[in-house]
């Protein structure tokens, strides 16, 4: 398996462990929205994830150029570029329920916390796993399941 379709597959079971506050599911109806901001970090492995189902609601994925279309994401795919810029300049609130996933993985994990990152993709080793920021996840209204919790490395939002 490559690198990029192990990282989709990371994401969708990700996803399918996280429950949103009841007033975003009811505004997005049967869909789920993955928005990337700028850079496509899956490359075409997307297509290995593109219309799954995740807790009945089918993924639907695009490419955001603007800050203003992340309104309409549910989850938002950040490369390590993107984190970092996400230090400086915040692209979405830390109380808006949307899983801000990052792409850590061109690096072994440091346990580094971005601001405003739930889950980031990292390597131990010459595995992939992910690290949660539950102070971040909490603050969005995000909920993850305790059985991923327990795969988890869990960080905290550094002051």
């Amino acid at each position: 398996m490559q690198l990029n379709q192990l990282k989709s597959a990371f994401v969708l079971n990700i996803a399918k462990f996280v429950r949103w506050p009841d007033a975003q599911l009811q505004q997005r109806g049967d869909q789920l929205n993955l928005c990337y901001y700028q850079e496509d970090v899956l490359g075409a492995a997307d297509d290995m994830i593109r219309g799954r189902e995740v807790g009945g609601r089918r993924l639907q994925l695009e490419r955001i150029g603007t800050p203003e279309g992340l309104s309409a994401c549910d989850i938002l795919l950040l490369s390590e570029a993107g984190a970092e810029r996400m230090i400086k300049a915040p692209l979405v609130s830390r109380t808006t329920p949307v899983l801000v996933i990052a792409d850590m993985t061109d690096h072994k994990s440091t346990g580094k916390v971005y601001p405003g990152v739930h889950v980031a993709l990292v390597r131990r080793g010459n595995r992939i796993g992910f690290e949660i920021n539950l102070t971040a996840a909490n603050q969005a209204g995000l909920k993850f399941s305790s059985r991923l919790l327990q795969l988890a490395r869990i960080v905290g939002e550094e002051t």
